[in-house]
């Protein structure tokens, strides 16, 4: 990524956005907001009804909420909807501003889900479908998706909100 932003993006954000290193570079080159996220920013309910994303969210992964209120409350977070929805990783900033975000949001998130009594929100069943089970358990030992993944997946979004931070969507060219 260019100097101007930082970000840690899978192997699979091709695949998921549409978006090349190239094309990421080029919606980039001329920004200079705190964040970029490249994600959706619309979400549906089984019925087509549009939802808010922290809704849509306790509706894929039951018992999210409670959790992730407990995380952030924890974090000094308030929780709302966010105006920038980030989730998988998709998303670039500044790197004075993702630093920060490492160190006081991020790595104090993970050592305080890591803890023993808090085992009963962070390893619940989130009820992501992703790898048929036998793979997964090969590859992780795990036979689902913890609640953590998606807990921390969610904290940038309400973190730029708390902090004020300018940002963008550039989900398409």
């Amino acid at each position: 990524m260019e100097d101007k932003y930082t970000g840690v993006f899978s192997h699979k954000f091709p695949l998921k956005t549409g978006l090349s290193k190239d094309m990421v570079h080029y919606l980039i080159k001329n920004e200079t907001v705190d964040v970029i996220s490249f994600c959706q920013q619309e979400f549906k309910g089984k019925s087509g009804k549009a939802l808010k994303y922290l809704e849509f969210t306790e509706i894929v992964h039951p018992g999210f909420r409670q959790g992730f209120d407990i995380l952030c409350n924890h974090l000094g977070l308030i929780v709302q909807e966010p105006k920038c929805v980030i989730y998988s990783n998709f998303w670039v900033a500044k790197p004075e501003v993702y630093h920060e975000y490492v160190n006081t949001i991020l790595i104090p998130a993970v050592e305080f889900l890591e803890r023993e009594e808090n085992k009963w929100f962070t390893w619940k069943d989130s009820g992501y479908k992703g790898l048929p089970k036998d793979q997964l358990k090969l590859y992780t030992e795990l036979d689902y998706y913890p609640m953590i993944t998606f807990l921390t997946e969610r904290l940038p979004s309400v973190w730029i909100d708390n902090k004020g931070l300018t940002f963008k969507i550039l989900n398409k060219l």
